[in-house]
């Protein structure tokens, strides 16, 4: 564990080198340590030993944001804002077109895709048609960002007919797909669908504090059992 204020003051040349190589170390350890470092610069990186957590310094050099977990760079990481929920955050290498606000998660570099796994129905329980079966807050974090990919998986296949799951901004009361998610008959996942879900342009965007929720518009005649929802976010 290395962490430094990359200050390297005047002294004599042993001492210089060894405040470089201190330096360096803390670079190449990404600052790490189970607290934060006493001197803090945009878009820094920081081992977080004390919670197992990978975060970086925000544009504006305010907070930190956490990216993954140290012990498995894949797996679900807190995201400050949507603990709640499981997120992972993905290499992207989107680029932010001309956009003069980005969340400060994100801004300055490649980390542009936040996805978020949602429990709509649990997995013994038939789906229902019922609004508001699930439901995410949008954090300061990821204002700003596109819904760019839905898929909807059910744990036990229904049979006869379509399972019809649309994704609604609770805030302002518009859908944000014009063409819903379904699921087939004998089918668990949407990926195989006849007819694909389509993103509404118009209604994609995410501002903060809106309220996003997961609504059951049909299900087959047996109805399938759990669903859940996996919905991705990135800047446009």
């Amino acid at each position: 564990m290395s962490q430094h204020d990359f200050n390297v003051a005047n002294s004599d040349g042993a001492t210089v080198r060894a405040d470089i190589n201190s330096a360096l170390q803390a670079i190449a350890e990404c600052s790490s340590g189970a607290t934060a470092p006493s001197t803090t610069f945009a878009y820094q990186w920081w081992a977080d030993t004390g919670n197992n957590l990978l975060k970086q310094r925000n544009a504006a050099n305010s907070a930190w944001i956490t990216l993954f977990t140290l012990s498995d760079p894949s797996a679900t990481a807190t995201q400050e804002g949507i603990s709640e929920l499981a997120t992972a955050a993905e290499i992207n290498t989107g680029t932010d077109a001309g956009r003069t606000i980005t969340p400060d998660a994100l801004a300055g570099s490649n980390l542009g895709t936040v996805r978020v796994v949602l429990t709509a129905i649990a997995p013994a329980t038939d789906c229902a048609v019922a609004d508001d079966n699930a439901h995410f807050h949008v954090p300061a974090s990821m204002a700003g960002m596109n819904l760019v990919s839905v898929h909807a998986e059910n744990i036990t296949a229904g049979a006869t007919g379509t399972g019809t799951y649309q994704v609604r901004n609770d805030t302002s009361g518009n859908n944000m797909l014009s063409t819903a998610i379904t699921i087939d008959s004998g089918e668990t996942g949407s990926d195989t669908a006849a007819t694909a879900a389509v993103i509404n342009a118009s209604e994609d965007d995410l501002t903060e504090n809106d309220l996003i929720s997961i609504d059951i518009d049909g299900i087959q005649t047996t109805a399938a059992k759990g669903l859940v929802v996996t919905l991705e976010f990135r800047l446009p």
